[in-house]
């Protein structure tokens, strides 16, 4: 989630230690929050976790590091290429 908002490439050790990141730049955060695709900027925000998500994956490779680590954005592309149109 916090890659919708920014690139960020600190590992954390703990689900807490992120959310007070998360709640930074969305303060009223809730995992079960209904409206949280529109809260995170939609497919403007969607796109941008993308390009954070890819340039995380970079890094890594580049420093060898094994954290932090994400493939959601692969899973949403894969996901858009089967999605219907309309």
């Amino acid at each position: 989630m916090l890659l919708h908002f920014r690139y960020c490439d600190q590992p954390f050790g703990r689900f807490t230690d992120v959310l007070q990141e998360l709640r930074i730049s969305l303060h009223d955060y809730s995992k079960v929050d209904p409206h949280i695709f529109n809260k995170v900027g939609g497919g403007e925000g969607l796109q941008r976790a993308i390009v954070h998500a890819r340039r995380l994956r970079q890094a890594i490779a580049a420093t060898g590091a094994s954290s932090p680590e994400t493939d959601m954005d692969k899973l949403v592309v894969a996901l858009r290429a089967i999605a219907p149109t309309g």
